[in-house]
């Protein structure tokens, strides 16, 4: 059969034993319509910061405007061994930060797997379809009819799903994601491209959240939303030694709060292009002052705080853990959505340069 066959640059398909486990299972289900259910069926992947950030109604419409039908819906906890098993060709290599930082984003909540049929197919297996409108990794290179610039991706690293690469793939990662109930997904596609042999409707998940987390992913609105809770935080203790400094920066960081206030996290690739065409860095006079005036350690860990998320805001010499750590000395620890927002940032300005 044709679609099932060995992809290439994955020599070793065969011998996989979540692919020969998907083979098999779609075969006993569909029959002589392995080939037509295999080539019509696609999956995606809705990280957890998608889900967190309230952004499974703007998938579900894009997907249904572009010819996909919703044939199965599950909401699931990744773990470890799934990020393993469904990158374990491509992950060769990559430096340790960079997998803990994927790891962490991909396995702290609650993920959605969604089946799609293509009804628009074309010659084309509906995974290639949805991989090639699903957009590239870096949203700043997506046109704005793909998913990611949809859904509102930040960078290379935190853009909120994921899609097989094509029918290979799908049957091996269908496999690593549902376990025991995968048959049930081949069941649910049977229907939905209205092949008989089943009468199962796909269950969907009723606690999916409807309410978008303050800010969503947007490092724009986090960034200025931080610096503002420090400021605050130093006004007494500076305003004695640089009252003047202290009165221009509240008054710049207004203005950045009252912007920021106008814009949609839901576009945080726009958000922070829009921010660094209207504001410029602030001085780093702030830091001197403590320089030359010795200060108590929290009030000093605020001020290398608020550079670091300044030279964040500007793709300046950032590194996302010498923000959590100055973060935490002052009193100020980050939350787990703030520090993905940050280090997937930091890690994209490595990848792919700065903005």
């Amino acid at each position: 059969m044709k679609l099932l066959s060995v992809e290439e640059p994955y020599p070793d398909y065969q011998d996989d034993p979540d692919f020969i486990r998907g083979r098999a299972i779609v075969e006993a289900v569909a029959g002589g319509d392995t080939d037509d259910i295999v080539a019509s069926t696609a999956i995606l992947l809705l990280h957890p910061l998608c889900l967190r950030a309230a952004r499974v109604t703007a998938a579900t419409a894009w997907l249904e405007r572009h010819g996909f039908s919703i044939a199965y819906c599950r909401r699931i906890r990744l773990t470890g061994e799934h990020l393993r098993r469904i990158w374990k060709y491509q992950r060769s290599g990559h430096d340790p930060r960079r997998v803990r930082v994927v790891s962490q984003m991909l396995t702290h909540g609650p993920a959605l797997v969604m089946a799609v049929v293509d009804r628009a197919r074309v010659g084309e297996p509906a995974t290639s379809r949805l991989r090639a409108l699903k957009g590239p990794a870096d949203p700043r290179r997506a046109a704005p009819h793909h998913l990611r610039t949809h859904l509102g991706a930040a960078n290379m690293f935190n853009n909120l799903v994921h899609t097989c690469d094509g029918p290979g793939e799908l049957l091996r990662e269908a496999a690593v994601l549902l376990g025991s109930d995968l048959a049930a997904l081949w069941q649910y596609s049977l229907v939905a491209i209205g092949k008989p042999g089943s009468d199962a409707r796909a269950p969907v998940p009723h606690d999916i959240p409807n309410d978008p987390v303050p800010d969503g992913i947007s490092l724009a609105h986090v960034a200025v939303r931080l610096r503002r809770l420090l400021l605050s935080r130093l006004r007494v203790s500076l305003a004695s030694r640089s009252g003047p400094l202290v009165a221009s920066l509240e008054a710049r960081i207004n203005r950045e709060a009252a912007w920021v206030s106008t814009q949609n996290p839901a576009r945080p690739v726009e958000t922070l292009a829009g921010f660094r065409q209207l504001f410029r860095p602030c001085s780093l006079s702030y830091h001197e002052v403590t320089e030359r005036d010795p200060a108590q350690a929290s009030e000093r860990a605020a001020v290398s705080t608020f550079v670091e998320i300044e030279r964040a805001l500007f793709s300046s010499n950032f590194d996302a853990e010498r923000l959590e750590e100055s973060a935490a000395r002052a009193g100020l620890p980050l939350s787990l959505r703030d520090r993905l927002v940050f280090s997937t940032e930091c890690l994209s300005i490595q990848y792919c340069g700065p903005a």
